[in-house]
């Protein structure tokens, strides 16, 4: 995710594991790029990427069109599109639930998401099989790049988890030095 102070900021967040979180102020083109070696993963496990986000109240664009998500793995990839659904915003509840979306192409629909005890909320990028500790770069991305500006998607971090156990984190603050 490219940050600049035109296009987004660093924010302070409490209670996470987390020191900040990247809040978009204003894109038109909206990538989110992440990478993990898979010799720090376990073999012989089947791996989902999650995105743990927060849309911030007055988020605009982030519903139309749905970004791509994609998880690779040597040959293998996982794709899908999902939706920020600006619309049903409750007007008490200043954060909104996203959905994946009802696109059907060649691409995976993921599981809907999930709200966590911590308040964020969690979308699931795609999966991928770690066969025998596979020498090689799990690559991580969620793209929107069409002209219509992005307003308010706050992202905290990017997990790789076992679809059942333990989890494994790529902080954003490492990401910055593949965006900047």
């Amino acid at each position: 995710m490219w940050l600049d102070r035109d296009t987004g900021r660093w924010i302070p967040i409490a209670g996470s594991s987390f020191s900040e979180a990247a809040e978009l102020l204003q894109v038109w083109w909206l990538e989110i790029r992440g990478k993990i070696d898979s010799k720090m993963l376990s073999p012989n496990s089947t791996y989902a990427a999650y995105i743990v986000f927060k849309v911030a109240p007055g988020a605009y664009g982030l519903d139309s069109p749905c970004p791509e998500t994609s998880v690779s793995l040597g040959g293998s990839k996982s794709a899908c599109h999902v939706c920020f659904d600006v619309s049903d915003r409750d007007a008490e509840d200043s954060w909104l639930t996203p959905r994946p979306s009802s696109r059907r192409s060649y691409l995976e629909i993921p599981p809907p998401n999930v709200e966590r005890a911590d308040g964020w909320m969690e979308l699931e990028m795609g999966e991928f099989q770690n066969y025998e500790g596979e020498d090689g770069e799990v690559s991580i991305s969620l793209m929107e790049t069409s002209a219509t500006i992005k307003i308010g998607l706050v992202v905290q971090v990017i997990e790789i988890r076992p679809k059942k156990g333990e989890k494994k984190s790529i902080e954003l603050a490492g990401l910055r030095t593949l965006c900047e």
